[in-house]
């Protein structure tokens, strides 16, 4: 007879349920669906049963929608035959009560557009799918750009078109298309502009109105014969888009965090709406790839807002910044993102109009100095080199560690004792190494982000000593004498970075058997 086992998943599964459950609440912001994911992805593939048999249950679009979501936190191997098969088996749901089923099918290259699924959407995919996202308003305008980057042509010109014809959601199309009409590609932009003509409502009148600084030049002549065309079709009066979607009343709040060691930044941005209601935007950008990420965020109030704000900051370590520094960082990265061909995230798009007149087009941001912080730099630079290693003590260098496969191999060679407490020679050699492999071929790089950090240092007002200490190690940088393996700014950051690296490997963690050795797959 086999012994009886006793059952000790029973607390995890009421974890489970409790994050499903908290699904269901009426008011949830992203980052908390975020969060959600990440706790039921922990759970591993046991947290799959039940949410699947909630998708076969619920009707509500919005909870359907939410959990749709959490899919995307599992293997897809092990839910799209589920998926698809529930799709198609749940005739209960009418065509807006399907779409967030057919969205995450679309999303994973299903083509919800034929047969069988075409058929139950009634041949109206796209349409369906626009309707929704106009219901939605703000939320509606992210998922609306998430599904518009991976359409092909005649489906963004079919969507464009159909914004044009919109009636019953006029106030809500002449969003969408402002949003479009700030496009980066010419053909997406014009087509926003001539549809804001065909839209006949008197909020396409005011978009038109308010059209500036779009990125794509040369479409004032497009912009002034949709003003004339409505003015034919009896729209003369504009009239105020809904709050939500109207340029907020002020500005709240502008603090970013300056490059790490990745030469990866964070910016933030949020405003005040009508009926003391607020947004936020947090964006990550990247010395090479420009806007990587943006997530926006509605708070229903000023406590939640500067709560949401302090949370962030727990993480990121953000300093208050003047708006007009804030733009240029972004337009700087938008430049960044447009001169490597990629899109900019949904959310940044989405919230292009939270801007208000503010330029936004790309532009490349080059910092400055005042002469008498450089005068005299290179006769005094031995005197800053001597405790330059000092520096990453300070705020402004928080988190300046460098990552990479090299590293852990480095450190995975230091064995086990590490090199705290050993004698400058005996660290020399890996030292060394680590200035070979790792820093000389990011020499210039590592220059380029000191600068912008000293020109970060300036504009929040802090120490005129800091700034000039940090010149002053990216001066001895771009051709100084001193070898980078002696460099004491150097020689610490080396040393802190394997540090940290054999303290990972100590505990099992070794992100080369996950990642992979090629150096791209690292951020």
């Amino acid at each position: 007879m086999n012994p009886r086992t006793i059952d000790t998943s029973y607390r995890e599964r009421r974890r489970i349920v409790r994050l499903l459950d908290f699904l269901t609440r009426e008011q949830l912001t992203r980052d908390q669906m975020e969060r959600i994911g990440r706790r039921l992805q922990k759970a591993g593939t046991r947290a799959l049963p039940p949410l699947v048999r909630r998708l076969w249950k619920e009707r509500d679009r919005e909870r359907l929608f939410r959990y749709t979501c959490m899919l995307d936190f599992f293997d897809v191997a092990v839910w799209m035959d589920q998926l698809v098969t529930l799709t198609l088996q749940r005739r209960d749901l009418a065509d807006d009560e399907r779409v967030p089923l057919l969205e995450i099918l679309q999303d994973y290259g299903v083509d919800v557009s034929s047969p069988p699924f075409a058929r139950q959407a009634g041949g109206q995919g796209p349409s369906v799918l626009l309707d929704s996202c106009l219901d939605d308003e703000t939320w509606g305008m992210i998922r609306f750009m998430d599904r518009f980057l991976d359409a092909d042509e005649p489906l963004r010109e079919q969507l464009i078109k159909r914004l044009g014809g919109e009636r019953e959601r006029g106030a809500a199309a002449a969003a969408f298309l402002r949003m479009l009409a700030h496009f980066e590609f010419s053909e997406v932009a014009g087509l926003a502009v001539d549809a804001l003509g065909t839209l006949r409502h008197g909020c396409a009148l005011t978009v038109l109105g308010e059209l500036r600084h779009l990125t794509v030049e040369g479409l004032e002549a497009r912009v002034e014969r949709s003003r004339r065309r409505l003015g034919f079709l009896g729209i003369n009066e504009p009239l105020p888009l809904p709050a939500r979607l109207a340029c907020p009343e002020r500005l709240v709040a502008v603090q970013a965090r300056p490059l790490d060691a990745q030469g990866l930044a964070t910016l933030w941005f949020s405003w005040e709406l009508s009926e003391q209601r607020y947004t936020g935007l947090i964006l990550q950008t990247s010395e090479h790839d420009g806007v990587v990420q943006a997530m926006a965020n509605l708070f229903e109030s000023r406590a939640e807002h500067d709560d949401y704000l302090d949370d962030v900051n727990a993480e990121e370590g953000m300093f208050p910044i003047d708006a007009a520094y804030g733009l240029r960082l972004l337009r700087d990265a938008v430049m960044r993102s447009i001169e490597h061909n990629y899109y900019l995230p949904p959310d940044l798009y989405a919230s292009r109009h939270l801007f208000g007149d503010n330029d936004l087009r790309p532009r490349v941001y080059l910092p400055s100095f005042d002469p008498a912080l450089l005068s005299g730099l290179t006769s005094r630079l031995a005197s800053y080199l001597a405790n330059s290693e000092t520096l990453l003590d300070e705020p402004f260098f928080e988190g300046w560690l460098l990552h990479g496969p090299t590293v852990y191999t480095i450190a995975e060679s230091m064995g086990s004792e590490g090199l705290e407490g050993g004698s400058p020679d005996e660290q020399h050699p890996f030292v060394e190494r680590f200035c070979a492999e790792i820093i000389e071929p990011d020499r210039a790089g590592i220059v380029r982000r000191l600068l912008l950090i000293a020109d970060f240092i300036q504009q929040v007002g802090c120490y005129q000593a800091l700034v000039q200490r940090t010149l002053a190690v990216s001066l001895s940088l771009a051709g100084g004498p001193l070898p980078l393996a002696r460099h004491p700014f150097i020689r610490r950051l080396a040393l802190d970075s394997l540090e940290m690296a054999r303290r990972s490997l100590a505990e099992g963690i070794d992100p080369r058997q996950q990642m992979g050795e090629d150096e791209g797959e690292w951020e």
